[in-house]
């Protein structure tokens, strides 16, 4: 006779716990990390072990070490007043007591750039000669540190299309003080504060345009309602817009003669 037999399988979630932990923080744009251990304990070590901290004659020789990536020179260091042999576990246990220690690792930028953009592992070591290692970043045993936002891209501005400002058919009585408006989009990358203004050409300060080769007739430009020299500033909300009202206002010296008549100019967008 064959029997079924049901099983249960029960999974608990337990989350990760850091036997050290470590409060974290950036300064100086991420070139300094600064850091206060808070607490500590030896949950994190896979064994524990005897450790020789100097004899009677001696000074104490044990010490508690933190390092980036386990290799380099201790950032931090505690020396232990324990002599003779000691195990391990107690010396975290007494470092532990003396919490909280606070520190800095300079140059914490160039850290996380040489670990391929990713924040390097913090080893902590207890014994001599920055051995003995009994918990890590990389392993969850160490809170883990911060890595380092990338610069953010350079603000950048466009404008929407061509400007065109037409003043259409005119009877001569109606050429000066006609005005022509056009209404353009100011679109930015991220938010950013810009100075939109309207000139006769590329490096130039004038705000006059000559329709005719003689000077016979010309338009002065603005900016919503500001002459176009000036400008109009702008706040522009980050991938958003903002309109800016373009006008010409034709002056004639005269009577001006019959025909077409045609300039152009520059609208000019700067980020501030």
């Amino acid at each position: 006779m064959k029997k079924l037999f049901l099983g249960l399988l029960v999974l608990f979630f337990h989350p990760s716990y850091a036997g050290i932990n470590v409060d974290w923080k950036l300064d100086s744009g991420g070139s300094v990390l600064r850091f206060t251990i808070l607490s500590a304990d030896f949950s994190g070590a896979p064994r524990d072990w005897d450790l020789e901290c100097g004899g009677i004659l001696s000074r104490p020789q044990c010490k508690i070490t933190m390092s980036p990536g386990g290799f380099a020179a201790p950032v931090y260091s505690f020396d232990l007043p324990q002599k003779n042999k000691q195990k391990a576990s107690a010396l975290v246990a007494y470092w532990a007591s003396n919490l909280p220690k606070t520190g800095a690792i300079l140059d914490w930028d160039k850290w996380v750039k040489q670990n391929g953009g990713k924040s390097p592992c913090i080893v902590f070591n207890v014994g001599t000669n920055n051995t003995g290692w009994f918990a890590d970043s990389c392993s969850g045993s160490v809170t883990e540190p911060p890595t380092i936002d990338p610069p953010k891209p350079p603000v950048s501005c466009s404008m929407s299309g061509n400007i065109d400002l037409r003043h259409g058919s005119l009877a001569d009585s109606e050429v000066t003080g006609n005005r022509a408006e056009s209404t353009a989009y100011v679109y930015c990358s991220g938010a950013a504060k810009v100075k939109v203004r309207a000139l006769a050409s590329v490096g130039s300060d004038s705000y006059t345009v000559n329709l005719r080769a003689d000077g016979s007739l010309k338009s002065m430009l603005s900016v919503n309602g500001v002459v176009g020299n000036a400008g109009v500033t702008l706040d522009v909300p980050g991938g958003g817009w903002k309109a800016a009202t373009f006008s010409s206002l034709l002056i004639a010296a005269g009577a001006p003669a019959p025909g077409d008549f045609s300039g152009s100019a520059v609208a000019v967008v700067d980020v501030l």
